[in-house]
């Protein structure tokens, strides 16, 4: 494209002088050059002036296709920049989403080992005032606390029976996580499970 332009301006170029040499060396009267010769010359400054300004308005109309064709050629570099803008900007988001996929999932399985942890915690606690139980005088606030950890166990379970029904998780990891409330085991085995 480039070049087919550069090839209309030089022959646009080589078209005006062409013409300029054509008619001051070949049609300008011959030496000497006296009266007669300049009113030879007068007379024909008409033909000149047709012949200069067809060839100028060839050379223009050449100069013009050049312009349109450096034109052509921008224009096509810019959408070729614009394509490879689409697809960084496409990768870029393909990427992104990637990402937020990783952090989603890593923030649940984090959820999901801490409730773990906890719950495996308030069950050792409930297990401890269960055989402390007897031994104790003031044995209604003793069940009184014993019951109030039982529900923050239910709750627990509810709230990583939810997490499991999450979309980011395998169906592998639901099912590694699936007992880890009930088996009384800690969360960092199942992690360390996970990363093995």
């Amino acid at each position: 494209m480039n070049i087919l332009s550069w090839v209309c301006i030089v022959l646009a170029f080589i078209l005006i002088i062409a013409g300029f040499c054509w008619t001051f060396l070949y049609e300008m009267p011959s030496a000497p050059i006296n009266k007669e010769a300049w009113q030879e010359g007068a007379l024909r400054g008409d033909f000149w002036g047709g012949h200069l300004t067809a060839i100028t308005s060839f050379a223009g109309t050449l100069l013009f296709l050049a312009g349109l064709l450096f034109q052509t050629s921008e224009l096509k570099l810019q959408r070729e920049d614009i394509n490879l803008s689409r697809k960084i900007s496409e990768k870029q988001a393909t990427e992104l989403e990637k990402q937020t996929k990783i952090a989603k999932h890593q923030s649940i399985v984090s959820q999901i080992i801490e409730i773990a942890n906890y719950c495996n915690n308030l069950k050792k606690e409930v297990d401890v005032l269960l055989d402390e139980l007897p031994t104790m005088q003031d044995k209604a606030s003793h069940i009184k606390r014993i019951s109030s950890l039982k529900y923050r166990i239910l709750a627990c379970d509810f709230s990583h029976r939810r997490l499991l029904q999450s979309d980011v998780l395998t169906e592998s990891e639901k099912e590694l996580f699936a007992d880890m409330v009930d088996s009384g085991k800690a969360g960092d085995d199942y992690e360390l499970t996970l990363k093995e």
